[in-house]
């Protein structure tokens, strides 16, 4: 195979068509540009989100009146109506772990529900189709939730990850790829002192 006259045929064929020569390697360099912003883009937004991650710290805790729905899942038996700072007061004192407490107001909900408006509750596990799921949710739906992690462990549903920085990049990842179902838990935001 000559070399040199298959350069040739290729160099009068761009030659005889310049303007097409031209859209193509503008087309391919676009193209090329555009995969690299995407993922400069996706990389830069996974750094962030775990850069916010580092920032909470290790041990955050998050605490609310009641319950809350979290993937279908119910937490807590919804008993207590409001927390008041008494509270957030009573928790700081009582539990020597805890260096500080900040109270967040954001619940219209509630405030709509004293004002009157109706509510209904459902009293059984509808969403979750999948047995041996719906039985963990039942349990932590009657508080049980010692019971739950066990039988969810026992599925292969709970994945420990002990170093802390392949934690946060792994909880980064799941955040980035799915934010509205990544449910993230923590002990409280000061940094680890060791």
């Amino acid at each position: 195979m000559n070399y040199g006259a298959l350069f040739r045929s290729a160099l009068v064929a761009l030659l005889r068509s310049k303007m097409r020569s031209v859209l193509t390697v503008l087309g391919i360099t676009i193209g090329i540009a555009a995969v690299i912003c995407v993922v400069a883009i996706g990389k830069a937004g996974q750094a962030r989100v775990q850069q916010q991650l580092n920032n909470l710290g290790d041990n955050f805790f998050w605490i609310e009146a009641g319950g809350r729905a979290v993937n279908g899942v119910r937490t807590g038996t919804h008993d207590t109506k409001t927390l008041v700072m008494a509270h957030a007061i009573a928790i700081k004192n009582q539990i020597s772990l805890i260096k500080s407490v900040s109270p967040n107001v954001d619940d219209p909900y509630q405030q709509r529900q004293e004002a009157g408006m109706q509510t209904a509750r459902l009293h059984e596990v509808v969403r979750q189709k999948d047995p041996e799921l719906k039985e963990a949710v039942e349990q932590l739906a009657r508080g049980d939730v010692r019971g739950a992690i066990a039988n969810l462990d026992q599925q292969g549903r709970v994945h420990e990850i002990v170093v802390c920085e392949e934690r946060l990049g792994a909880i980064a990842r799941e955040y980035v790829r799915e934010p509205q179902r990544t449910l993230i838990i923590s002990a409280d935001n000061e940094p680890d002192a060791s």
